[in-house]
């Protein structure tokens, strides 16, 4: 099994069938002749095999900002790949790469609603990363699925990224604070939502009526999530 540590909202989620593998931290200044050429691992990524196409995502994803050249092949991948392995390592990947993965930016929007749950789990993570370096690319598309209500799963992990962002997230707060006073909205919704207000760090200068609460927004979204069990 291939185990990814310390990403997204869980701490460890599964994937693949076969292998085993434990991706590394990004090392931006490992020295080029402990590793095949950016080049070498970009033509890999067009192998027939998908196993093949998989390790090459893998090692991409270890490399950081060195792996900048990829980022079209591995947006690609993260679209088209049949493979869920290789579609989670392209998503982490450029996750790793951070803010010059900015040219994959629709297509990971898209990709939260991949069919597999790892790998929107894994996305999740992803835009929460890049999102920190370029919330503008980011952001926006993200507050339009989490204001899209067809499909409740999605709007949960777009409300976690935008949760993993943090302050740099802050359009995405009038949002937020609308759908944690909607007594008509999900419990998992609102947890998320009230947990993003947390994150985000944003107090509203609207006292809560919760006696107990904090002022604000912040407050109250303490509150739920004392009150709510966890969501992801």
């Amino acid at each position: 099994m291939t185990y990814i540590s310390g990403l997204g909202p869980n701490n460890q989620k599964t994937l693949g069938n076969d292998t085993n593998i434990k991706p590394a931290k990004p090392d931006n200044s490992i020295q080029e002749e402990t590793q095949r050429p950016v080049e070498d691992l970009i033509l890999a990524l067009s192998d027939l095999d998908r196993n093949t196409r998989e390790r090459a995502a893998f090692e991409l994803s270890t490399l950081g900002q060195n792996a900048e050249s990829a980022v079209p092949k591995l947006t690609e991948l993260l679209a088209s790949d049949p493979d869920k392995g290789v579609r989670s390592f392209a998503a982490i990947a450029l996750g790793n790469i951070g803010g010059k993965a900015a040219d994959a930016s629709s297509e990971l929007i898209n990709a939260l609603f991949d069919n597999d749950e790892d790998v929107r789990t894994l996305i999740t993570w992803t835009l929460g990363s890049i999102g920190r370096e370029i919330p503008e690319m980011i952001v926006p598309g993200l507050i339009d699925v989490v204001a899209d209500k067809s499909n409740g799963e999605v709007r949960e992990n777009a409300i976690w990224a935008l949760a993993e962002i943090g302050p740099a997230a802050t359009k995405a707060l009038p949002l937020l604070k609308k759908i944690l006073g909607d007594r008509n909205e999900s419990e998992n919704i609102r947890t998320n939502a009230a947990f993003a207000l947390i994150k985000i760090g944003k107090e509203s200068s609207q006292p809560t009526q919760n006696n107990n609460a904090k002022s604000g927004y912040v407050g109250e979204a303490m509150v739920n999530i004392m009150n709510s069990p966890a969501v992801l």
